[in-house]
């Protein structure tokens, strides 16, 4: 059974989230508040930010993963990969394709495993 704070937890569910084309749809929906850089997640957390390319044909990109847990990142709604801090691979490979010029959505899924 789980627990929090050493002390069992009674009466638990566990759900499924689908992890599918409708949470990259419903994410434009969800009330996304800035976190506060002084606080500590404990949970499961979603991650949103958006970042402008001012260049008519975007390149291949990277993006540095260090100093995060594990989970997922999701690119305009392209699935990019999973990653986790024990590695091996801590820099991901964002194919020029799945970029566009202008406004470009990230959505990270943290599961603090």
């Amino acid at each position: 059974k789980p627990r929090l704070d050493l002390q069992q937890l009674d009466n638990w569910t566990i759900t499924k989230l689908p992890m599918d084309e409708k949470l990259t749809d419903q994410a434009t929906t969800f009330g996304w508040k800035a976190l506060p850089s002084n606080m500590s997640i404990v949970s499961s957390s979603f991650y949103r930010a958006t970042f402008t390319i001012n260049i008519s044909q975007p390149l291949h990109s990277f993006l540095c993963t260090d100093n995060w847990g594990h989970g997922f990142i999701i690119i305009n709604e392209f699935n990019l990969s999973r990653y986790s801090e024990k590695g091996p691979q801590r820099t991901m490979y964002i194919p020029a394709h799945i970029l566009k010029q202008g406004i470009n959505e990230i959505l990270v899924v943290e599961s603090n495993r």
